[in-house]
């Protein structure tokens, strides 16, 4: 008698410890944090160098069941890989923030469909990951899309300033920061801001930019969102 093959159920198949995952994830927003307030990269190089080894640990499973997973956070971190050894350099630490907001991400669009890590990221970085995803957007762009003026913007950016967004302006930043994530694949900066400015009819001829006062708007803008992925 033949014996019958064993049917592995895919999510069994995924055989990434989510332990595993939960660790990357909270290194990524506790070296993003600290970049964010030090203004000094080579602090937090070793942490960096133990992240890419944890998360290439990863990446191998991940093919098994999850290749987009895989692709995404194995081209994250060898972008941390090229700028490992030059934080010191205000580009590769903006590089660096970038990809590690990237990497939080998309390990929480795979635990719970919608990015959820805003909520745990410092003020100060969250404006540095909006403004590191931007570009080349001036600083007067990036004001406009938030709604505060660019000196305010100005203080918020800079490592040496305790001044940081609040209150709504603060949930507004992370809304942008979750809808740049999802859209700046598919525009330039320029168009971003565009499609901000724009009504749509399924937000009752309102704009994107102005749904993200009210967190029934920002769902609804999201889900116009994924849709314009999907096509």
């Amino acid at each position: 008698m033949q014996a019958r093959a064993e049917v592995v159920p895919a999510e069994q198949a995924w055989r990434i410890d989510p332990e595993g995952l939960n660790a990357i994830r909270a290194s990524a927003i506790q070296l993003s944090n600290r970049l964010a307030t030090t203004g000094n990269g080579d602090e937090v190089e070793p942490e960096l160098v133990g992240l890419i080894d944890a998360g290439m640990q990863l990446v191998g499973p991940a093919a098994i069941d999850r290749p987009l997973l895989a692709g995404t956070l194995s081209a994250n971190l060898v972008e941390l890989a090229k700028a490992s050894g030059r934080l010191s350099d205000p580009e590769f630490s903006d590089r660096v923030s970038l990809n590690l907001q990237s990497i939080v991400q998309v390990l929480d669009e795979v635990e719970e469909g919608l990015p959820a890590a805003m909520a745990e990221v410092d003020a100060k970085s969250a404006v540095r990951w909006l403004a590191a995803m931007l570009k080349p957007a001036t600083q007067a762009e990036i004001a406009e899309m938030i709604g505060v003026g660019e000196r305010a913007l100005q203080h918020w950016l800079s490592p040496n300033e305790a001044s940081s967004p609040s209150g709504p302006n603060l949930d507004r930043l992370r809304h942008l920061l979750l809808l740049a994530g999802r859209l700046r694949p598919m525009f330039t900066a320029d168009g971003f801001a565009e499609w901000l400015r724009t009504p749509i009819p399924g937000l009752a001829e309102r704009s994107p930019g102005e749904s993200l006062e009210t967190e029934d708007g920002f769902s609804k803008v999201m889900r116009i969102a994924a849709q314009l992925r999907a096509i």
